[in-house]
């Protein structure tokens, strides 16, 4: 079969479902597909089901009627009426003789049914697109956002490393297993588990939380990228429920969440033959992995099960290859296509409350389509009532002309400053590589272009220090500093990044002091390859992830410490970032005084009654000498000053600084009295 791109759903062949099954709940028969080389001989279904909370419910063997259709087999079993999100794992059996059955075939024999009301094609989904909340109680009423976003903190997080729920732990059937000795695999993290450690980020001054996907995963798909079911939540994450309930319990508490959603890539699903770039093999009904690996689920919607869904194999450009050589690259250039993944997202707008999308992988989809899914998005949004949802993009490219055009022919409200990381990153190649980042950090809160990066800040942007898939930033300054040292540094990176002229986004677990790196390794294989799993610590206690480095986990602090050090730090310069919008709403940033290693820096906006509402930071970037501040300098503040000490929240008043010790940061609050012409400071 070719890989063509059917142009209406009617011309779409859609393969049966093989062993990741969903269906509605019912007491029909339901009809179950076997192994297209089945014997004859076939005698019984065992099942195990599970309840929503993933107890085993019970055992039974089911005599089993089959019929040969096709070059397929079917199966009819008529089960009996299960709740909403049960799940069931069958295995087919044999007849051996003396009244023993073996599973069929040995050992790769377990199968997945879900029984959900999450939609199965795209047709569904678009009936839900328009919510009657009267009949949808279990949808919270989106919060009202401000006018501006830039005034909040984001807070990126993985929910499956961020909490474990304090209440007993469901095992739902999942492809995916929870196994907390294993870094590459589930360690219990839920969507309960993130509703249950809100108010810890409500005491670290987090205005947004950015969650990462939340789709029903394949095996490897612990972190949510590798997606199966776009309509369907992760079994062992939660249920739609849960979703609501986190949004709803976020919401009392005045923070926004954002979902991370997918639209260029999905778990892989075509066998490929790497000569011709077709798919495998040449008959209709044998391409998809499924159809003839009868341990492989198929993608979700079935609109979705068809190689010509997808780019083959090979390189053409970054928009049609398949992302790290292995994930399903969808044809986003395609209507059809366009069309589907769309609606996806329409979907989880009408089903939920949240505020906002998170794009993965945006460079790697065409321009052409963003145009059509921003716009639509916004017109979904418009049809909620939800002006102000926000759409930001990840895009990982190097150049600003690239994230710069993106950014405006996409139609995004907001973009990841990849550019202006990867400006700091590259910094840790130099000797006295803290000492570059530091001062690069303190450029950016300046607004002063470098040598190394000469693009002023825009509040189009949102800054990052690290992520899931970057070494984190205090184990670059640990390299070449002492532990006490690159915490003050680290301190000192957080002042620019939060207080800074683009919206701060932190990564979950720098306010712990995670230190985490990414690296290589060399693999059975002996190829070299790289890894991330250093840099994916689960916030909960796991003292039994190992690798070949060492354990994952090294907590510096108690779990989820909120009288740390660095935890008390972001929480203040947060609540003050919120609280003075001099900081970020149209502040307009002087720099008199660039003597290195002493930066001052004078933000203004507008007025406060008949006074300009000013701050003054004074700051020595260098890690191990104290800087003293000249009297031409001096002059800036008045003799008296309000200073802020983000570790306590407060503001005492002062005698201006003379000298800064190393590392020091220092935040001088006074407004301009502007009388007649006459002005005083107070």
């Amino acid at each position: 079969m070719n890989h063509r791109v059917p142009s209406s759903p009617r011309q779409m062949t859609c393969l049966s479902i093989a062993s990741g099954q969903w269906t509605a709940p019912s007491e029909r028969p339901v009809v179950l597909s076997l192994p297209h080389d089945c014997p004859d001989s076939l005698a019984t279904i065992s099942i195990e089901v599970r309840d929503p909370s993933g107890r085993v419910d019970h055992r039974n063997e089911i005599p089993l009627w089959s019929r040969k259709h096709g070059r397929s087999w079917e199966a009819s079993i008529a089960l009996p009426g299960f709740p909403e999100n049960t799940s069931i794992r069958y295995w087919l059996r044999i007849p051996k003789g003396n009244g023993h059955n073996l599973p069929y075939p040995p050992g790769q024999s377990t199968r997945l049914l879900f029984i959900t009301s999450a939609p199965i094609s795209i047709c569904e989904a678009r009936a839900l697109l328009t919510v009657d909340r009267s009949c949808s109680a279990q949808i919270p009423e989106p919060l009202s956002c401000p006018n501006v976003w830039s005034g909040r903190t984001f807070y990126s997080l993985l929910l499956d490393r961020f909490g474990c729920s304090d209440q007993p732990v469901p095992q739902p059937h999942s492809f995916s297993k929870i196994d907390k000795s294993d870094p590459h695999a589930p360690h219990g993290g839920s969507l309960s588990g993130l509703r249950e450690r809100l108010d810890y980020l409500v005491g670290l001054g987090i205005g947004a939380i950015i969650v990462s996907p939340i789709y029903l995963n394949d095996a490897t798909g612990y972190h949510g990228y590798h997606p199966l079911h776009l309509l369907m939540v992760e079994p062992r994450l939660g249920t739609l429920d849960d979703l609501n309930a986190l949004i709803l319990a976020a919401h009392d508490r005045d923070l926004f969440v954002i979902l991370d959603v997918i639209t260029n890539h999905c778990a892989p699903c075509v066998q490929w033959n790497s000569d011709s770039n077709q798919p495998l093999p040449a008959e209709a009904e044998g391409y998809m992995l499924g159809a003839m690996d009868y341990t492989a689920p198929l993608p979700m919607p079935i609109e979705l099960q068809s190689s010509g869904i997808f780019h083959p194999p090979g390189y053409e450009d970054q928009c049609r290859t398949r992302l790290f050589g292995f994930l399903e690259d969808y044809r986003t250039e395609d209507p059809y296509v366009r069309s589907i993944l769309i609606d996806h997202l329409r979907y989880w707008m009408a089903q939920t409350a949240i505020d906002g999308f998170r794009y993965d992988a945006v460079r790697h989809v065409d321009i052409e389509f963003w145009k059509h899914c921003t716009e639509a998005v916004r017109g979904q949004a418009r049809l909620l009532r939800r002006p102000h949802f926000l759409q930001l993009a990840e895009h990982a490219g190097h150049e600003r002309a690239d994230t710069d055009s993106y950014l405006t022919a996409g139609g995004f409200d907001l973009m990841l400053d990849y550019p202006r990381f990867l400006s700091f990153a590259g910094c840790t190649r130099y000797r006295n590589h803290s000492l570059e980042i530091l001062r690069a950090l303190m450029d950016y809160f300046a607004c002063q272009p470098t040598t190394r990066f000469q693009h002023y800040p825009t509040q189009r942007y949102a800054t990052f220090l690290d992520n899931q898939d970057t070494s984190r930033l205090l184990s670059a300054f640990r390299r070449d500093l002492s532990l006490d040292t690159a915490q003050r540094a680290l301190h000192f990176a957080l002042h620019c990044l939060i207080l800074g002229p683009q919206s701060p986004v932190l990564y979950y677990g720098m306010e712990q002091d995670f230190d985490g790196a990414c690296g290589d390794y060399v693999t059975e294989q002996g190829v070299r390859s790289g890894h991330d799993v250093y840099v994916r610590e689960d916030m909960f206690e796991n003292p039994q992830c190992h690798w070949m480095f060492g354990r994952i986990n090294r907590p510096q602090h108690s779990q989820y410490s909120q009288t740390n050090a660095t935890f008390r730090v972001v929480s203040g310069l947060t609540r003050l970032r919120r609280s003075h919008s001099a900081i970020w709403e149209s502040a307009e940033r002087f720099c008199p005084v660039t003597k290195a290693p002493i930066t001052i820096v004078e933000i203004r906006h507008g007025y406060h009654g008949d006074r300009i509402q000013r701050a003054v930071v004074v700051a020595n970037s260098d890690p191990y000498e104290s800087a003293h501040i000249d009297e031409r300098s001096r002059a800036i503040f008045p003799e008296y000053c309000y200073i802020f000490d983000p570790t306590s929240g407060t503001s005492e008043l002062r005698v201006s600084p003379v000298s800064l010790s190393p590392l020091s940061f220092m935040i001088v609050t006074a407004y301009d009295l502007t009388v007649n012409g006459v002005t005083s400071h107070v």
